[in-house]
């Protein structure tokens, strides 16, 4: 991240001066969750930030935080009454056929050259998220910011990641919950590279910090048992609608990590730990026999979803979770059987 960058960024932090978020109206790949995620963090540190954005589509309403998301008030004009001689003591407006009056009580003589209007000139920051054309976007915003900062893309950095830099640089460990509840998100809108994977273990580490849960297992022998989780973490999508993520293993994955489906438990227990934002998953892996079985793990904490699946599946209840076997004989089929049972 460039160092001036950084350095306005906190020099607005620390003057408490406005900062203004603008989220891509059109909601190119991650630039809400990543929008949300900035906002989040320096609205914690700088009461004076808002974030400008259209209404949003309802897949990510989960990420929005409505106590905090009201906009600072903005305007075009202003007008500036001096008392000098006069106490101005209440206000008053009216609505006329052709405009608008406004009444003052005073004690004293208010002169004519003690009113003053003027076009409001909001000396703040505005910084923009992954937008296109600024001028496109000017409709969402009528101030006029002494500076701007274009946060997009980076090479092969995604909006997500380029916003997460960020933040670790103006902001203290760990980031807000709400915060990595949308690094998260966005990082998976992107598609699974090692540069993704490697991000998205750095948010869990911020959110297990919060939960005080560990990110690693801590028994002896655990290599193999991290690995597979780091395979199910790249492999991981989210299906925002559902509010629901999922992944699944292939047999020779199994061999590439040195593991098998016993030491699933381990990554079954952070996704379940409250680490992810999702509501529910879905896990499914090849069970190496003759011939291959897809056998899965669903757990939600909506009850009417799991029972869907066990009227249909072959399973056993644990808890908030179900074990079952599909009846399908590769990943992608027993997938689309789960997400239709599921009306997906």
């Amino acid at each position: 991240m460039e160092k001036e960058t950084v350095s306005i960024i906190n020099d607005y932090i620390q003057s408490g001066q406005k900062i203004h978020i603008l989220a891509s109206p059109d909601f190119q790949s991650d630039s809400l969750p990543a929008s949300l995620a900035l906002f989040y963090s320096l609205k914690e540190q700088n009461p004076n930030t808002s974030i400008i954005a259209p209404d949003f589509p309802t897949r990510f309403s989960f990420l929005a935080k409505q106590e905090l998301m009201r906009p600072l008030p903005q305007a075009d004009f202003l007008v500036s009454i001096k008392e000098s001689g006069a106490k101005l003591s209440r206000l008053f407006y009216e609505k006329t056929s052709d405009g608008l009056n406004l009444l003052l009580k005073t004690s004293g003589v208010l002169k004519k050259e003690n009113v003053v209007l003027k076009p409001v000139l909001d000396n703040g920051l505005l910084i923009t998220v992954g937008v296109a054309d600024l001028r496109a976007a000017r409709s969402l915003f009528s101030g006029r910011p002494a500076e701007i900062i274009d946060i997009d893309r980076r090479g092969t950095s995604s909006i997500s990641e380029v916003v997460f830099d960020l933040l670790c640089c103006v902001c203290d460990f760990p980031l807000p919950e709400p915060t990595i509840d949308c690094l998260f998100t966005g990082l998976l809108q992107n598609p699974p590279t090692e540069q993704r994977t490697k991000a998205i273990l750095r948010v869990l580490e911020q959110k297990s910090s919060h939960l005080r849960i560990a990110l690693r297992p801590t028994e002896a022998k655990t290599e193999n048992i991290w690995e597979l989780f780091e395979l199910i973490v790249g492999k991981l999508r989210f299906f925002l609608e559902q509010n629901l993520g999922w992944a699944s293993v292939r047999a020779n994955e199994f061999k590439l990590s040195g593991s098998g489906s016993k030491d699933l438990k381990f990554s079954l227990q952070q996704l379940s730990a409250g680490l992810f934002p999702f509501q529910s998953f879905l896990i499914l892996w090849e069970q190496i026999n003759s011939p291959i079985e897809v056998k899965g793990v669903f757990y939600s904490l909506e009850k009417t979803k799991t029972q869907k699946l066990a009227k249909t599946l072959a399973s056993q209840r644990k808890g908030p979770a179900l074990l079952f076997s599909s009846q399908e004989r590769n990943l992608e089929a027993a997938k689309s059987e789960i997400f239709s049972l599921l009306n997906c």
